[in-house]
């Protein structure tokens, strides 16, 4: 006996409704969303499966998803947050692009995704002690840029978080050149 014969499936619930499944007629789909990143495995990334009550549910889902736009620097951020998470926190630019699968081309944008999603989230829901967002320094160097109203500062411009549609666990996305060798960090 291995344990998981004596396990009970859990219901499931509607995507679209709520509505609690537990007679294991529930429909799936598996739709297009760059927001879905997989814990450890980059082949599920982009894929989201949906669970509907019923087929016309299921339906209504996947046409949902349909007029999603798939944004690329939305799904390379997540895959960039998912190397800086089993990195500690800090990584090469060698080391995420070999553990992305990124080209430098590609991280860039997903740096200023991420950075951008968490000045959104910031501004919404993080006003700081002064009611106003914290300012930021990289360096020594002040860069900054103004996403609405809120400007922020650092290399890259921005403070960073997870993508939308995911929870934000804070920290600064920065990178710095060590001996010649350009280095991402979560700060």
């Amino acid at each position: 006996m291995n344990g998981d014969e004596d396990v009970e499936p859990q219901p499931e619930l509607c995507d679209l409704c709520g509505t609690v499944v537990s007679d294991s007629s529930e429909w799936y789909a598996l739709v297009p969303d760059s927001s879905a990143i997989h814990a450890v495995d980059a082949k599920f990334d982009g894929k989201r499966m949906v669970v509907g009550c019923t087929k016309e549910r299921l339906a209504e889902l996947v046409e949902q998803y349909k007029h999603r736009p798939f944004v690329d620097a939305e799904l390379w951020a997540g895959q960039i947050a998912r190397a800086l998470q089993k990195y500690e926190g800090r990584i090469s630019e060698e080391d995420l692009a070999e553990e992305t699968g990124l080209t430098p081309d590609q991280i860039d944008p997903g740096v200023m995704w991420q950075n951008i999603e968490f000045l959104r989230w910031r501004q919404q829901f993080d006003h700081g002690d002064a009611g106003g967002p914290q300012e930021r320094r990289s360096g020594g160097f002040r860069h900054h840029v103004t996403v609405g109203d809120v400007t922020a500062f650092g290399r890259t411009g921005l403070a960073a978080g997870e993508p939308s549609g995911h929870e934000h666990d804070g920290g600064l996305i920065s990178d710095s050149l060590i001996s010649g060798r350009r280095s991402w960090s979560r700060q």
